[in-house]
C-alpha cells in the first residue's frame, strides 16, 4: 500500500470469537488506517481485521520473513483485547 510500510494481518485468539483478525503495520503514512479499512471493506465481513495497529517494526525472522506468532506477541504485549460480541482492542498502562 502506497505511504506505508508492509502490513501485516494476525489472529488473535478469542474465547468468544475464537480468533480476532487484526492488521498491524511499520513506518505507517498519516491516513493509512482509513485507506487499509477502504480496500478492506472488499473482504467477507468475517475476514475483516477488528482492529489496525501501528508497531515500531514487525519482528522478522532470520531470513527476513515476518514472523505472525512474533507480530501476535508484541501486539499483546502492548494491547489487551476486550472480548465481547464488538471486540476491540485497549492499550496496557
Amino acid at each position: 500500500m502506497p505511504g506505508c510500510g508492509q502490513i501485516v494481518v494476525a489472529a488473535l485468539p478469542s474465547d468468544y470469537w475464537g480468533e480476532v483478525i487484526v492488521a498491524a503495520t511499520e513506518h505507517a503514512a498519516a491516513g493509512w488506517r482509513a485507506e487499509a479499512q477502504t480496500r478492506a471493506e472488499r473482504l467477507s465481513k468475517h475476514k475483516r481485521p477488528r482492529a489496525y495497529l501501528e508497531l515500531p517494526a514487525l519482528p522478522r525472522n532470520a531470513q527476513g520473513k515476518i514472523s505472525r506468532r512474533e507480530v501476535r506477541a508484541a501486539i499483546l504485549e502492548h494491547f489487551r483485547l476486550v472480548d465481547e460480541t464488538q471486540p476491540k482492542l485497549e492499550t496496557l498502562d
